[in-house]
């Protein structure tokens, strides 16, 4: 599965104090399913699938403004599943959080996602196997979320600098 890893690499590269210490940032999938249409005679040989799953996102001991992991997480979604962006997902994003002291807390989340893979058969035998690209952005590339199709270097919250820390505070 690409999106766990995507995701990941998304945080980390925001967040360097969670790729520090790999127990501030657990991920895990509990709950998935395999959807293929095999059996349907209108598909043929065909074995292309989908893996439907609710990855379940722990950060622990987060010190900054719980914002940040937000809009991260938007821009990512806005990519990689954008329907848990629209109006048909009218439960939004749950989250808990366990506030364990002043300024610090726990932070979970689950995301459902879903990962589209073709599988062709190949004439020895074997299958070529691809996991497709979410193909509708939420909004499409010419309308990204970060100007000029930037990557995200910075956020700020009522003019102060939040990422990268300017102080090298973050924890």
């Amino acid at each position: 599965m690409k999106k766990p890893d995507s995701l990941r690499a998304k945080l980390v590269t925001i967040f360097p104090e969670l790729g520090t210490d790999p127990h501030r940032l657990r991920m895990w999938i509990e709950k998935g399913a395999v959807k293929c249409r095999a059996s349907d005679p209108t598909q043929g040989e065909n074995l292309s699938y989908r893996l439907d799953y609710t990855l379940t996102v722990v950060v622990e001991e987060w010190t900054r403004p719980s914002l940040l992991i937000w809009i991260v997480l938007l821009d990512w979604l806005r990519i990689h599943e954008p329907a848990l962006l629209t109006a048909a997902n009218a439960r939004g994003l749950e989250f808990e959080a366990d506030l364990i002291a002043h300024e610090k807390a726990d932070l979970s989340f689950d995301l459902s996602l879903s990962e589209a893979v073709i599988a062709t058969r190949r004439q020895d035998g074997g299958f070529d196997m691809r996991v497709l690209e979410e193909p509708d952005p939420l909004m499409p590339d010419t309308v990204p979320m970060i100007a000029g199709g930037q990557r995200l270097n910075s956020i700020w919250l009522d003019g102060s600098q939040l990422v990268p820390d300017p102080l090298g505070q973050a924890a």
